[in-house]
């Protein structure tokens, strides 16, 4: 844990690439102690609505009590984790979840759900994390509640989401938990990847070699099938998730329940053939959806190189993929696009 640390320490002091901000408990001033020790009231906010809630706590939208300095937004989303309910490693990776979000928002990516800093309620014996409030919904009410997205707003969704993958990685941080539910669209179809609780960076520097990952975490329906091996390449994995996650745009469901011998529709992917809910897609999406897919991790190309699909090209035009209905369940699938 402490070589994860050093990575995020490191990033954060270096100089931010825009005038995007985040804070401590000091630049906020809102620290639940006082300079000798001494319990503080928690600090005022006015919650507008609840907006879910977990085994560990809640998440409200709450009016701004910052300062405008450090977050001009009048809504901000306000996490409350409670404390009482983790143990000790649970409470570290929480403040190592803190650590990479701030980190990523001194970049100020786009695509990234910012933080705006945190705190720990010792009063309440909770820690209060400070983040960007999407106005929207997630992507899993929006394809899997109404039966996929169509082509144009799938590729739209998804190469914001490759945009978004690729600038993780570019920092060595793999996220581990891209789905549907993680994955927010604000009302002007701008999309957002929250959630950095099972992130992990998987290399320390730039002369380093990438460190396989060991941990199985993550919704069993989007992991590649090198995580039920416990031996996987981190950002390899995020582009396999994010493969099924375009599948369930274009259809509103999912392809297998498990990238493993178990499930007999992966068996079908794994031996060349198409699962039935892949055999309404024309020779191009197909072609995208093998590259994400592809069963060699050394082969899956990055998310980078995933941007440049003729498929993202041809997606920009307004139609539907059902219209091109070029295969059977009984076709093999299409070579992967040649990277």
């Amino acid at each position: 844990m402490v070589k994860r640390y050093a990575h995020f320490e490191r990033l954060l002091h270096e100089p931010a690439s825009s005038q995007s901000r985040t804070t401590s408990e000091d630049d906020l001033n809102i620290n639940s102690r006082t300079t000798d020790g001494k319990e503080r009231l928690p600090i005022l906010y006015r919650t507008i609505k609840d907006l879910g809630s977990g085994s560990f706590g809640e998440v409200s939208l709450i009016a701004n009590p910052l300062s405008q300095d450090i977050v001009s937004a009048q809504k901000i989303a306000l996490k409350r984790i409670r404390l009482s309910r983790l143990n000790a490693r649970q409470k570290e990776e929480v403040d190592y979840e803190v650590m990479l979000q701030k980190t990523l928002t001194e970049a100020n990516n786009s695509y990234i759900v910012h933080c705006y800093g945190s705190r720990d309620d010792h009063v309440l014996n909770e820690k209060h994390i400070y983040l960007e409030y999407v106005d929207g919904t997630d992507l899993f009410e929006i394809a899997m509640n109404k039966g996929g997205v169509g082509r144009r707003a799938a590729g739209n969704y998804f190469r914001q989401l490759l945009k978004g993958l690729t600038f993780l990685h570019n920092l060595y941080v793999a996220h581990r938990d891209i789905k549907p539910e993680n994955i927010l669209i604000d009302k002007r179809g701008n999309l957002k990847i929250a959630d950095f609780g099972l992130a992990d960076c998987y290399r320390e520097s730039d002369d380093e070699p990438d460190r396989r990952l060991s941990r199985i975490c993550g919704s069993y329906e989007y992991l590649s099938p090198q995580v039920f091996e416990n031996d996987y390449s981190g950002p390899k994995n995020d582009v396999w998730s994010a493969g099924i996650v375009l599948i369930v745009m274009l259809t509103g469901d999912l392809a297998w329940d498990r990238a493993d011998s178990s499930d007999s529709c992966f068996v079908l992917w794994k031996n060349g053939k198409l699962p039935a809910l892949l055999t309404t897609f024309d020779r191009l999406t197909l072609s995208i959806i093998t590259d994400a897919l592809d069963i060699d991790e050394e082969q899956r190309p990055t998310s980078q190189q995933l941007l440049k699909h003729p498929w993202l090209q041809s997606s920009k035009r307004s139609y539907n993929y059902n219209n091109s209905q070029e295969n059977n369940t009984s076709q093999k699938r299409s070579k992967p696009h040649h990277r």
